[in-house]
């Protein structure tokens, strides 16, 4: 798999759960949801750029740590 297709897969999983979120009367919010590209060094630096995801029509920035896992 390339990044390419592994950002089309995780759009469509974020419309599923995005559904199954307003199905439970919830909501996700967009402008707080990042994303994070993991792998190993070589890997990470084979890719050019990290790909832009987007939803609800925003766009998600990627970020290299997590607040809320602390992996940092």
């Amino acid at each position: 798999n390339n990044i390419d297709s592994i950002a089309n897969i995780l759009k469509e999983d974020l419309i599923n759960v995005s559904d199954w979120m307003k199905a439970n009367k919830l909501s996700l919010n967009a402008s707080k949801t990042e994303y994070m590209v993991i792998g190993s060094h070589k890997r990470l630096h084979q890719t050019q750029s990290d790909p832009p995801i987007t939803f609800n029509k925003r766009i998600n920035f990627s970020t290299d740590r997590s607040r809320t896992s602390n992996v940092w």
